[in-house]
């Protein structure tokens, strides 16, 4: 069963009556489609026993389905998306009534071209006349009156402007009681609180309304949509169409006004949606009723169409714009300053339009001295004199897109007499950076995949010949220059960029500005040396005054002294780069700047001086915060470099870099500081606080001060994070053990074991650490029974042996002394106080179990006196407690060191003691050369003079060394 159109089902009768009739239908096993203009209400679906899910929106025909009706009609499936506009974008009743009318004559290609030039339809016009004739009869007069308003509005609208329209002239009563009428049938609901009219009855007012009864709905329409200090963009255009089509003044003033004065980042997206003006049509004014409204919404246009950049476009608006202006010159003579002046000050339109060399010139006639440059939309800075031509100027050269356009400048300069150049350049030369703001910024703007450098550097070359003619020297200095860079960057022909200078300087003489390109030139071609020479030479004298050039000329210098090995170098030029960069207030330069504090800790540290670094590094991790790290690709970038060298200095300071693959922990000069950074925003970010606490564990490790470690409560915010503090931990009390210092071992010993303690009771939750989200939380006390038992004697024993081997090996006896006098005011156990009694040679040994413990008294007490299988059989007992010692990393670069110095006494003043020495020498004087300070590196060392040692080696102890020798895994470590 079908019942179409059961608009009523709200009212309570009819909800009743089909409540039954359903029922009776349900009995009979029989399907009922119903169809409404609305969806019925839950009060009236709940009466009938329905519910939400058998409601189905039946949208208007899509492009798809009107294809395949006028496929199925016999039509071409070309005119679907024609026939799919025609039909009032898809409304079944027009679409229909529009085939069926065209099938029948046969598919009119005449008739088909000219609905596709928006021509009307007369089949969809026919049932238009036949909806408005159904209107006469089913429609209260009130709500009919209502409907000829509304369907005069363009597009959607909202029920607040279906009021307005209510109110006027004769007003209108009960409208939202008319509006709700109308909703279904004749307006259809589009979206939440939003409306439009049915194709049906669209524009059904133009034949039904009086033409001043049409001027009032859509002036209504266009100074309500206008109306208050803020234009709705969405409304903008339908606000032009009804202006225009009410003849508003004050309408199309305003949103001329609004467009005019919207700043430059929104006028792509006002482009977007004022279509209205942006298209339309130049053989005319736009608003001939206001010239001065008129020649407005001409400017309005011209600024809309700029963001496109398309000339030809521009140009079209720019000459309606002046035809317009010359035809009103006798009662507005105003309106050509204004267009002109509006135009150049616009940077929307920089170099867009025709001949603005010579508008420039005009508007300078126009407008003499009385300009206000507080009104240009872009601040001028750095100009001490700013005239009317030189400020236009340098505008409208911010906007030249190539080496091309920029010779068409020249050439337009070349035609006019020097006094009016002179203008035109004035405030261009009084920049920091000179004429090189509009010489480099012609091939900057251009493509580089698409760039023709050939033809660019020969343009530059006669732009520097035009310039020399006018005599303005740094211009053509500037000229030479860029040709350099096409040459060179380009090109690729460093020589050919070379010789370029050597004709520059012959023209001109030599200058700090050629010095400056040459080492560019050197710089790119890695040839460090060389720049560098030049940039010492030249560095103080080139771009004074352009601290932007003056910061990537002192980093390429930065770059180049640490390339030549000179780190100290390198960090005074990273430090005056960095100072450069300060007194420039840009986004992009401020974290190159903070880049280079990182750059400068880096040389700092790799020139030996890790206090200052730590202090760099410490400014740059403070800067950090200021830059959210997903805002842009170049603040990621700074975050995870600056974090890096954090990492990198720490894994050198604490010997951990042997752990890592050589490329984890890479450091490259001025990488922190890179001007065209790479995206890493694929790559983890380490929180911050990681950072903090590596730069403390590397400024304790290395006894270069405590003050990062001791910040670092107040910089966490109050916060610990324990699988950190354990490092801490760790770095406190091998510094005091490399140190000898019997003092900070007893004050770190044991908050050392403690941290250790508390990780083995994490077991494998420790193995969980993430360094991208850490778990704050502190360290727990240990008990005394905790550092009584057996494991907690070994770990205090592990701390008292590494103290001993780092004292015997750098030749310190006192330190075990000192040890040993200090222990029985420490209050530690008696096996424990042995121990340093035993290493201090205070106490007979047990040579059965207490190998290690003389090992170090040996070592520490004979020193230089040892034989070689001494230092070997030493070394072997040492290595093997090192091997299983947490201390590792501190003691074994001491032990390598030990083994170079005694083996190295040993093949030049000890060869008699040597077992086959012509065989062995060789070997032991090539490993001697290795200079690394690696467990593995002492294992191999060993194997290396077993040979040559009186004491053999069994298999077991020779297969152990050799095991330890190999690199092992991350994982395995």
């Amino acid at each position: 069963m079908l019942l179409d159109d059961l608009n009523e089902i709200d009212d309570p009768g009819v909800s009743d009556a089909l409540a039954r009739l359903l029922s009776m239908i349900r009995r009979t096993d029989a399907v009922c489609i119903i169809t409404a203009y609305n969806q019925p209400s839950g009060r009236a679906l709940a009466q009938a026993g329905l519910d939400q899910s058998v409601c189905l929106t039946v949208p208007d025909l899509s492009t798809d389905e009107v294809e395949e009706m006028v496929v199925g009609g016999g039509g071409d499936a070309k005119w679907a998306q024609t026939l799919y506009l025609a039909g009032g974008f898809g409304h079944p009743q027009l679409v229909n009534a529009l085939i069926s009318g065209l099938r029948a004559r046969a598919w009119p290609e005449d008739e088909l071209k000219r609905l596709r030039e928006f021509e009307r339809s007369d089949d969809v016009e026919a049932e238009r006349v036949a909806a408005r004739r159904q209107l006469v009869t089913a429609l209260p007069e009130a709500a009919k009156a209502l409907l000829y308003r509304v369907s005069l509005t363009i597009g959607r609208f909202d029920r607040p402007i279906v009021l307005t329209l209510a109110e006027l002239q004769p007003p209108i009563p009960a409208p939202g009681e008319q509006l709700d009428l109308l909703v279904g049938p004749w307006i259809e609901p589009y979206a939440q609180q939003q409306y439009r009219v049915s194709p049906l009855v669209a524009n059904a007012g133009e034949e039904t309304l009086g033409l001043s009864a049409q001027l009032g709905v859509n002036r209504a329409i266009a100074e309500a949509y206008t109306a208050g200090s803020v234009l709705d963009i969405l409304k903008a255009n339908t606000a032009f169409l009804h202006g225009l089509r009410g003849k508003s003044q004050p309408a199309l003033m305003k949103l001329a006004i609004g467009i005019l004065t919207a700043k430059k980042s929104v006028r792509r997206d006002l482009a977007d949606w004022i279509t209205g003006i942006r298209l339309h049509r130049t053989d005319r004014p736009i608003f001939a009723e206001d010239t001065h409204v008129s020649v407005l919404l001409r400017l309005s246009q011209l600024v809309l169409r700029a963001p496109a950049r398309d000339r030809e476009a521009v140009a079209e608006s720019w000459q309606a714009l002046q035809r317009e202006v010359a035809q009103a010159a006798s009662t507005h003579p105003e309106l050509e300053k204004l267009a002109i002046g509006k135009a150049l000050s616009d940077t929307s339109l920089s170099a867009l339009l025709p001949d603005w060399v010579g508008l420039i010139l005009r508007f300078a006639a126009l407008a003499g001295t009385d300009v206000d440059f507080g009104t240009l939309d872009q601040p001028i800075g750095g100009i001490k004199t700013p005239t009317v031509c030189g400020i236009l100027f340098l505008l409208q050269a911010s906007g030249i897109g190539s080496v091309l356009e920029l010779k068409a400048v020249f050439d337009s300069l070349d035609s006019l007499s020097a006094e009016q150049r002179a203008a035109l350049l004035v405030n261009v030369a009084e920049l920091p950076s000179d004429f090189s703001v509009i010489v480099n910024h012609a091939w900057l703007a251009e493509s580089r995949q698409s760039i023709d450098f050939a033809r660019c550097a020969q343009l530059y070359h006669e732009m520097a010949a035009q310039a020399l003619r006018w005599g303005l020297r740094q211009l053509a200095l500037r000229c030479y220059v860029a040709r350099c860079v096409m040459l060179d960057e380009y090109a690729v022909d460093p020589e050919g960029a070379l010789k370029a200078l050597d004709e520059a300087e012959q023209e001109l003489g030599a200058d700090p500005v050629l010095s400056r390109a040459r080492a560019k030139v050197y710089y790119r071609r890695k040839d460090h040396a060389a720049a560098l020479a030049l940039l010492r030479d030249s560095a103080d004298k080139a771009a004074r005054n352009d601290f932007v050039e003056q910061t990537f000329m002192l980093r390429e210098a930065g770059i180049s002294a640490a390339e030549t090995g000179d780190w100290e170098d390198a960090a005074r030029w990273f430090d005056a780069a960095h100072d450069a960069g300060s007194k420039i207030v840009t986004d992009g330069l401020a974290m190159m700047t903070l880049g280079l504090v990182a750059d400068r800790g880096i040389a700092e540290f790799l020139a030996g001086r890790l206090p200052d670094a730590i202090a760099s590094l410490a400014k740059a991790l403070e800067g950090l915060p200021q830059f959210d790290p997903t805002a842009s690709l170049g603040a990621g970038y700074l975050h995870r470099v600056i974090r890096h060298a954090v990492f990198c200095v720490n894994l050198r300071v604490t010997g951990k870099k042997v752990m890592l693959p050589e490329q984890e922990g890479a450091i490259v000069p001025g990488m922190c500081s890179n001007p065209e950074p790479s995206d890493m925003s694929d790559m983890p970010l380490g929180h911050i606080d990681i950072a903090w606490y590596l730069l403390a564990e590397a400024e304790l490790a290395r006894d270069a001060g405590s003050s990062i470690a001791e910040s670092l409560r107040s910089r966490l915010g109050g916060k610990a994070i324990p699988a950190m503090e354990i490092n801490l931990r760790a770095a406190r009390l091998e510094a005091a053990i490399k140190a000898s210092d019997v003092h900070r071992l007893f004050a770190s010993v044991s908050s050392w074991v403690e941290g250790l303690l508390f990780v083995q009771g994490l077991g494998q939750s420790y193995r969980s650490f993430s360094p991208l989200d850490p778990t704050y939380g502190e360290i727990e006390p240990a008990s005394p029974e905790k550092f009584e038992d057996a494991n907690g004697q070994r770990l205090l024993a592990n701390a008292f042996f590494g103290f001993g081997i780092a004292a015997s090996l750098q030749g310190r006896p006192e330190a075990l002394q000192a040890l040993h006098a200090t222990m029985p005011g420490q209050h530690y156990s008696a096996d424990l106080t042995r121990l340093v009694g035993v290493m201090a040679g205070a106490l007979e040994p047990d040579a059965a179990n207490e190998a290690v413990e003389t090992a170090i008294n040996l070592v520490a007490t004979r020193g230089a006196e040892l034989q070689p299988d001494d230092v070997f059989v030493a070394a072997l007992k040492m290595i093997q407690f090192i091997a299983r010692s947490t201390l590792n990393t501190a003691l074994a670069p001491l032990l390598a060191h030990w083994l170079r110095e005694r083996w190295s006494q040993a093949v030049e003043q000890q060869v008699f003691l040597l077992r086959n020495p012509a065989t062995n020498i060789p070997a032991i004087r090539r490993v001697i050369g290795i200079e690394e300070h690696t467990l593995e590196y002492c294992a191999h060392f060993l194997c290396t003079v077993a040979p040559a040692a009186t004491t053999r080696l069994d298999e077991s102890l020779r297969a152990y060394l050799t095991d330890l020798s190999m690199p092992k895994s991350n994982f395995a470590r």
